[in-house]
């Protein structure tokens, strides 16, 4: 004979109009978490409906089910809660899921049913519209509750990293409600522990762009990772991706958008984590992207190393950490140890359009700062204004530059292009209001053509351009016509009436200037410029051991009376080999540029002569 149950709401007691099998309970008055929940209250508590739910309702079981994330001092819960509606004689959660190659599965019986589910404040029921926390007035469903228990990934006495199938079976009816994994289940810190963790991230990263979780690399991977994540712009990367210091060797080809991520979005930022191992784009038609953690990058990539290879083919980007930086992206605190340029059976040779330690190409907005490269680049970047290749970066187009570094003392790595526009620290400017700041290059730059520089390869036809409190220690050598200490041509906007469109500021050249070229009818060296136009050069000094050769002939900085010349004759001088004027602009040299000492202290504005 079935009793009829009362049940407790507020401090009133009332009857059930029917005689129930399995017991139902007010949620007011008993804990839907079924294991220590005495503290549940004190953590974080939430409702999601989850996607892909069964729609069929023939077994009297609610269209969707909910799943509830709740913590405590010790343990994080899982709550899965089904409304069903009538008075079943069995209720069954059946969960499936692979184990080492085989379909595992652990079943429950439901012993109590809840009239409403209850999140913080608030009791949630069901009607035939949907979740309310309106209580109707004669209730139909109850809410079938299965709970799970972990700390970090760990499942009481089973780990549980991988999808699963849950079934809920009601008087022995089988009804899939949802294909879910407790790494999605709006955890907002999501541990890989394993290789099992981090396939199953890959494959949730073509669905879901983790804007609001961390992702936690808690192992050390030895499996390579040979598939691009977000390799398409239309899911971008929005999560935290921390690398715990770990690292993580790719073996990355395909033919374009090549990097352990293709898109990192503006809320995304990959932090602490080391790539090692290969990368390398096959297609050589189109302008691939390549680098070791982001092929584009809109967020912020922080403390990360790169030691992999980095081919590029073709008219490619690329960069150790990044290929493309932009829409206000950063990238700081990060190192490249990895060569870049391109690969065949003789090792590393020229190859790419805009190449640099860091990033192929920094855009509008966009900041790298307290990056080091330790790594070899051999470029083969276009003359003129379109490509370029620097230690740190290939091109800027409204960029920050701050704080970096390009090899270290007494280095044997060179940086080498073949067609020109190369910089120790960036190859070429390509828009208004870029800014390199105290940075500081130590390899030696070696170019056969464009406009090359100890910091700056060029600045060609853009305003606003502030390089300020840069060192070169690197050697600039070239059989081009442009070169110069700081940069090899600096050069502002045709029509310009600025004398400061570009300003050269508290800058040091403590190595030589080179062309090795002895035909040319014409050429331009200068310590700290090789050409200068609308240019305003403040403190900035040569070291007085400085030697400048053209053709056949040396001679140290301080045999050099003239500072600069607006000759079109060949010229070789102090600041600038040669200076002219556009439009109703000018240059200005000030008193405190010209020969400094060993310790970068000015001695005077000129040499020989003065």
């Amino acid at each position: 004979m079935r009793k009829i149950i009362k049940v407790l709401v507020g401090v009133s007691l009332f009857a059930t109009i029917f005689t129930p099998n399995i017991k139902i309970e007010n949620t007011t008055n008993s804990s839907l978490i079924e294991y220590a929940s005495d503290n549940f209250n004190k953590g974080k508590v939430d409702i999601k409906r989850l996607e892909n739910v069964s729609n069929d309702t023939s077994y009297a079981v609610g269209s969707t089910m909910y799943v509830q994330m709740g913590e405590n001092e010790t343990s994080k819960f899982l709550r899965f809660a089904t409304p069903i509606k009538g008075n079943p004689d069995k209720v069954e959660y059946i969960r499936k899921y692979d184990k080492d190659g085989t379909t595992d599965q652990k079943s429950k019986d439901v012993s109590i049913l809840y009239l409403g589910i209850q999140s913080g404040e608030t009791t949630y029921y069901y009607d035939e519209k949907g979740l309310t926390d309106a209580k109707p007035e004669t209730i139909e469903y109850y809410w079938a509750c299965y709970t799970i228990e972990f700390r970090g990934e760990k499942i009481i006495n089973d780990y549980l990293t991988k999808d699963f199938t849950l079934e809920l079976k009601v008087n022995d009816n089988k009804v899939e409600l949802s294909r879910t994994s407790c790494l999605y289940a709006n955890q907002s810190l999501i541990s890989l522990k394993n290789d099992d963790d981090f396939n199953v991230f890959v494959d949730k990263s073509k669905k879901y762009d983790f804007a609001g979780k961390t992702i936690s690399l808690d192992y050390e991977r030895s499996v390579d990772v040979t598939e691009v994540l977000y390799p398409d712009s239309s899911l971008r990367f929005n999560g935290t991706f921390d690398g715990k210091g770990n690292k993580l060797k790719l073996n990355l080809e395909k033919a374009n958008t090549v990097a352990l991520f293709g898109y990192v979005g503006n809320e995304g930022t990959v932090k602490n984590l080391t790539t090692t191992g290969t990368v390398k784009a096959t297609d050589t038609s189109v302008n691939s992207d390549v680098a070791g953690i982001a092929s584009i990058n809109y967020g912020t990539i922080d403390t990360c190393t790169n030691e992999a290879k980095i081919d590029v083919q073709g008219k490619g980007y690329g960069g150790g950490i990044v290929s493309q930086n932009t829409g206000g992206a950063k990238i700081i605190n990060c190192t490249n140890n990895g060569d870049i340029g391109k690969y065949n059976e003789t090792g590393l040779t020229e190859g790419g359009y805009m190449l640099g330690g860091i990033a192929g190409r920094s855009n509008q907005d966009s900041l790298i700062e307290n990056c080091k490269n330790y790594g070899e680049i051999k470029g083969g970047a276009g003359a003129g204004a379109t490509g370029g290749v620097g230690g740190i970066v290939g091109v800027i187009a409204g960029a920050t530059i701050k704080g970096c570094l390009n090899g270290k003392e007494d280095t044997a790595i060179e940086l080498v292009s073949s067609k020109g526009n190369l910089g120790g620290i960036v190859g070429s400017i390509q828009a208004n209001s870029s800014t390199i700041e105290n940075c500081t290059n130590y390899m030696k730059i070696s170019a056969e053509a464009g406009y090359v520089g100890g910091i700056i390869g060029c600045s060609l036809k853009w305003t606003s351009i502030a390089i300020t409190g840069c060192e070169n220690r690197g050697s600039v050598e070239s059989n081009a016509r442009y070169l110069g200490g700081i940069i090899g041509n600096a050069y502002c906007k045709v029509g310009s009436t600025k004398k400061d469109d570009i300003l050269i500021t508290n800058c040091i050249n403590f190595k030589n200037v080179i062309c090795k070229n002895e035909t040319l009818d014409s050429f331009y060296l200068g310590g700290i410029a090789g050409s200068i136009a609308n240019t305003t050069i403040s403190s900035s000094c040569v070291e007085e051991h400085v030697e400048m050769t053209y053709g056949k002939t040396t001679k140290l900085i301080t045999e050099f009376s003239m500072r600069y010349s607006g000759s079109t004759k060949p010229l070789a001088y102090i600041i600038a080999g040669k200076a002219t004027t556009q439009a109703k602009g000018d240059n200005v040299i000030d008193n405190k540029s010209g020969i400094c000492d060993a310790n970068g202290t000015f001695l005077r504005t000129s040499g020989k002569g003065n």
